[in-house]
């Protein structure tokens, strides 16, 4: 009966033993084809990835770090953000415009006579002193003064000095000063006029009591517009 049974179902064990090793077959591939797709790379793997195991943990630390940094400050989705620039706008600066002045220059001119000494009791020309002017050799004439620096050496007496003009014999008028004690003064007279032309001016001294009196310096100041 257990041959009869065998023969007659003998195909059917075929199919399930087949079957069988099928359903095994499949099973083995299917944990096969995992296990190698957790441990083999595709082709296109990035090179720069770092396996765990190829760097110490300071490493990876430093990386991560880095990675972490860099996804902080740089967003993919991020636009840039336009920046309006602001001209200046250009202020107008008004230009000085100097006002007119009117300024009459002033020149001052010095005409020099020299240096001497006298004693006489009466008006005397100083031998050695003197000048030829022409006043229209200065232009516009706005005032003429005759200074004079004198001393008496024994400081007991007055003294009187003068400008003389030797090719009219006058004196000019305006122009004496006078001088008492010892001490040297620059004695400055008033404001003269002086004969058109060119004259020849000398000066003149006279003294009270005849002592010696010098004269270190003689002068003309001449000012002009």
């Amino acid at each position: 009966m257990e041959e009869s049974f065998f023969k007659k179902y003998w195909i059917y064990v075929v199919l399930g033993i087949i079957a069988a090793n099928s359903l095994i077959l499949d099973f083995y591939l299917l944990f096969s084809g995992t296990q190698s797709s957790l441990t083999v790379l595709p082709e296109n793997t990035n090179s720069s990835v770092i396996s765990p195991n190829s760097c110490p943990q300071s490493c990876t630390d430093q990386i991560n770090l880095a990675i972490s940094s860099q996804e902080t400050n740089i967003s993919p989705t991020a636009k840039p953000t336009a920046t309006q620039v602001v001209s200046p706008t250009p202020t107008s600066v008004p230009t000085a415009i100097p006002a007119s002045i009117s300024v009459n220059a002033v020149s001052e001119f010095f005409v020099p006579f020299g240096a001497g000494t006298g004693s006489s009791a009466d008006w005397t020309v100083i031998d050695g002193i003197g000048a030829k002017i022409d006043p229209s050799d200065y232009g516009d004439i706005k005032q003429i003064t005759f200074e004079v620096s004198a001393r008496i050496p024994t400081g007991n007496q007055i003294i009187w000095i003068r400008l003389y003009n030797a090719n009219t014999y006058q004196a000019v008028a305006g122009s004496e000063v006078t001088l008492s004690g010892g001490t040297a003064t620059l004695l400055v007279s008033s404001p003269i006029k002086l004969t058109s032309g060119n004259n020849l001016y000398q000066i003149q001294m006279k003294t009270q009591l005849k002592y010696p009196a010098n004269i270190d310096m003689a002068r003309l100041r001449i000012k002009t517009n």
